[in-house]
């Protein structure tokens, strides 16, 4: 059997107190700077918790954790209901950003993010909120359910918000979670889920405080419905020139658009060299073949190095002379030494099974050890919409299928792999849907499970679950992002006694794990 030292901290961006709040895609290896910060702006609870080490079902199989005292962090900007912060996460070194797409200080759900700094305080460590931006931070005026903060990403001192204006008026939306709120997927047409979208890039002094570096880059061509910024990554190389400071390689941001051409779906890239104005380094579509209306091509993406991962979670697979809707792809693109980026690979399920949605969530690591991850969290092979993740590793020149086996406890709508997050030989796999204990008063709660990569397997180390603060419809791990022993998981669905779905963090810090 494995330990795995885990701290747990929550974060709360509340008045008062987090009473009631609850536990809560997905980017790996980061490298962030250790530089100066700002005084912090709000203080430390330290709560007694109790996080529960069994499955559902009473088994073995979930692995114990050593838990110090859990922290609870309470800034001083407070949140309001329907924030929804948790939204989306990311996580780089010492820094780590939230998204809260449904805030409205700037106006109805023009959304903010939030940055949070890991810290010395007293005798120990904790993260602390340093800063919370906005539209109105990069000087836009005009920000109505502009969802600034529906995606965010973190890489070094750069960070980049989606705000793809995705709002959906249609009659047939996706009813996985309660309120309709919790997925931005769409049974049947890309009509009516918002305008042209944009991202927002910002970047870190060496006092420690996030500037705004490019405001609401919207490519030329873009249309409305095009739901620009949906996903996004970005990723800042490591290796710094020794003469001018500057990452060797640039900085890399790629942006989903899923609603691209009737949904067929597109993805666009950027570049910068840390100091210029990021530009456009590339366009990425579907193969010809693979072209399909409603496909969301760019739901989801990755970016890691010269590696970059794209899903189409609603792209419709032919098996033999039937054709299964809604399967799902994901594709693997590699960028040459001219900069030109190209399909190396498209991955797909080991069996064709209708409403898959292969590619909701995707994640990938470059370099000596590349492995991409795919969640398909409407899977039905342990349950009705239970969930499964997929993992593939470059060897020799091909992409092939690593062995994953789902957790013994996945029961129908779990959502297991909702969202999915890679670092080293560690995935993090979400199932936001999982029930707890009580099933009729604790549906929708959540859990996040961690693989660890032995043997050359992937075993199920540790599920995250049950925290005693969790509710109805937490939907805990409906985000998630990982960076070395770093990992962070959103809940955005988090109520307490002032509102619903003010939405909450948590953070965890993995002690190398110890064989028992």
């Amino acid at each position: 059997m494995r330990i795995i030292n885990i701290m747990v901290l929550t974060v709360c961006i509340i008045a008062a107190s987090c009473s009631g709040s609850h536990f809560a895609g997905q980017n790996s290896n980061r490298t962030g700077p250790d530089d100066s910060f700002q005084q912090e702006n709000g203080s430390i609870i330290p709560p007694v918790a109790d996080v529960s080490d069994t499955a559902d079902d009473g088994s073995s199989e979930v692995i114990s954790p050593e838990l110090p005292p859990k922290e609870i962090i309470k800034a001083n900007n407070p949140a309001r209901e329907g924030d929804l912060l948790g939204y989306s996460v990311d996580i780089s070194g010492k820094w780590l950003i939230s998204g809260a797409w449904g805030d409205d200080d700037d106006d109805v759900d023009a959304g903010a993010a939030y940055f949070y700094r890991w810290e010395a305080r007293g005798d120990t460590e904790t993260w602390v909120m340093k800063q919370k931006v906005t539209p109105a931070s990069c000087g836009a005026t005009q920000s109505e359910e502009s969802h600034f903060g529906k995606m965010v990403a973190i890489s070094s001192n750069f960070a980049v918000v989606g705000a793809p204006q995705d709002f959906d008026d249609s009659s047939d939306v996706n009813d996985d979670f309660m309120g309709n709120i919790g997925s931005s997927l769409i049974e049947t047409s890309i009509q009516g889920i918002g305008l042209k979208g944009g991202i927002f890039v910002f970047k870190m002094n060496s006092a420690g405080v996030w500037n705004c570096f490019q405001e609401a880059i919207i490519p030329a061509g873009l249309a409305n419905n095009d739901v620009f910024g949906i996903s996004v990554d970005i990723f800042a190389d490591p290796n710094l020139d020794p003469n001018s400071g500057l990452p060797i390689n640039g900085i890399d941001i790629i942006v989903g658009a899923k609603g691209d051409d009737e949904g067929v779906g597109r993805v666009y890239l950027f570049h910068s060299d840390s100091v210029n104005a990021f530009s456009a380094s590339g366009e990425i579509t579907a193969p010809l073949g693979d072209q399909q209306a409603d496909a969301f091509f760019g739901e989801s993406v990755a970016v890691h190095g010269n590696l970059a991962i794209v899903g189409a979670p609603l792209y419709d697979e032919t098996d033999g002379a039937s054709l299964a809707t809604q399967v799902g792809a994901a594709y693997v693109y590699q960028r040459d030494i001219a900069g030109v980026w190209s399909l190396k690979s498209k991955l797909a399920p080991n069996t064709v099974t209708a409403d898959l949605h292969f590619g909701k969530s995707v994640d990938i690591q470059g370099g000596d050890n590349s492995v991409a991850v795919v969640g398909a969290y409407k899977s039905d092979e342990s349950g009705a919409d239970a969930g499964a993740a997929f993992v593939f590793r470059l060897a020799n020149g091909v992409w092939a299928a690593d062995v994953i086996a789902p957790p013994s406890d996945l029961a129908a709508k779990d959502h297991f792999g909702f969202a999915v997050a890679i670092s080293g030989n560690t995935i993090m796999v979400g199932a936001p849907g999982d029930d707890h204990a009580d099933q009729a008063t604790m549906t929708d709660v959540g859990s996040a499970y961690f693989y660890r990569y032995e043997n050359g397997i992937w075993t199920m180390s540790y599920k995250m679950g049950k925290p005693s603060d969790l509710e109805l419809g937490s939907q805990y791990s409906f985000s998630l992002a990982i960076d070395g022993l770093n990992a962070a998981i959103g809940i955005p669905f988090e109520d307490d006694s002032d509102g619903m779905n003010k939405g909450a963090i948590t953070f965890i810090n993995m002690a190398s794990p110890v064989a028992q």
